[in-house]
């Protein structure tokens, strides 16, 4: 049993417990893991802010930094002092940028594995379609077990991803108008 298998069966498990059609199912899904990881968003988005209040202070400390000449053991020893600040500004705030992976890194994974049971539950991995997933679509995409022949799905799932990802990292607005300037 890979990751990909406990995937199509909590998947399935959904479907028989609560008689959804399969479009309905990977709804649930996708919306129920979203809000598993809403701890793991806000815990991002606030060492975001948190780094944000700092950003002035690191960029003093940024420019220090890149004014030592660091070929010579002065500079060094100098430059490690910085370094040291600036770890120590981030303990002393609770936060530090590699927090804001958190998130991503969490839920990958999981997306990954979910991926890759639709894809194998729509036959592509299987040799046929998982039961009911020829009937179990709505609107334009009745069939899952076939590509979406408009691209819309892909491209709306493209686009929610893009807007989320903008939306959940304040800085990165401030940082394209800084670059604007």
């Amino acid at each position: 049993w890979t990751q990909t298998h406990y995937a199509m069966t909590g998947l399935d498990a959904i479907h028989a417990s609560f008689g959804l059609e399969w479009w309905q199912t990977i709804v649930a899904a996708t919306v129920g893991l979203r809000l598993v990881a809403i701890p793991l968003t806000i815990f991002s988005m606030r060492n975001a802010a948190k780094l944000g209040q700092l950003k002035p202070k690191l960029d003093v400390l940024m420019e220090k930094a890149n004014a030592i000449n660091v070929k010579t053991e002065e500079g060094m020893r100098a430059h490690a002092r910085l370094r040291t600040q600036m770890f120590k500004m981030y303990s002393d705030n609770n936060c530090n940028p590699v927090y804001s992976l958190v998130p991503i890194m969490a839920q990958l994974p999981v997306f990954v594995f979910m991926f890759s049971a639709l894809q194998a539950m729509s036959s592509h991995k299987t040799g046929h379609p998982w039961h009911g997933f020829e009937a179990g679509g709505i609107s334009w995409f009745t069939d899952l077990s076939v590509p979406d022949p408009y691209y819309l799905l892909p491209v709306g799932a493209s686009a929610s991803f893009l807007v989320t990802t903008v939306l959940q990292d304040p800085t990165m607005v401030a940082s394209q108008e800084q670059a604007r300037m």
